[in-house]
């Protein structure tokens, strides 16, 4: 369970530095080596309801079907997770929700950039077929020296003996 956690934090402290290089609005897909919840797809988008919300799915099959102007995602067996924060200083309410849905869809523009395997490409080029380089999984010690190369410190109910 402590892997897990570590491996979660590498995973969006990932993501954070992903959001300075692509934006406001901005994909960043993973393919993870396994049989189930295989793919991770985030966004980040503000709403027309002037919120900023951050989306997470977890799911076990990732496709695209190209449509007129727009690549549709549908992915299978998904965990929605959703965090809207309001933008103005009225309130400063968080809103989380969690989904369990069979199948999850998503439609963007067709020129939708997308960080997958350490690059940027357009949405519709994505190549789910290729290499996986770019999907390291850190566990154990090197889990712990990958938090200590990013500037992150351990959380504070790690399993590990501190050096």
């Amino acid at each position: 369970m402590k892997t897990l956690f570590l491996s979660l934090l590498l995973f969006f402290a990932d993501a954070a530095q992903a959001q300075s290089v692509l934006g406001q609005e901005w994909l960043i897909l993973y393919r993870l080596d396994r049989p189930q919840a295989k793919y991770v797809l985030c966004r980040n988008y503000q709403s027309p309801e002037n919120k900023s919300i951050s989306e997470v799915v977890i799911a076990d099959t990732f496709a695209i079907q190209l449509r007129i102007g727009l690549c549709c995602v549908i992915m299978s067996n998904a965990c929605v997770l959703e965090t809207k924060i309001p933008l103005t200083n009225k309130t400063n309410t968080v809103v989380q929700n969690k989904m369990l849905v069979p199948a999850y869809g998503v439609a963007f523009p067709r020129h939708t950039k997308v960080m997958f395997n350490s690059s940027i490409t357009d949405l519709e080029k994505v190549n789910l077929n290729g290499p996986t380089e770019g999907n390291l999984i850190y566990e154990g010690e090197a889990a712990v020296r990958k938090l200590k190369e990013m500037g992150l410190e351990l959380p504070d109910d790690a399993d590990v003996k501190r050096k």
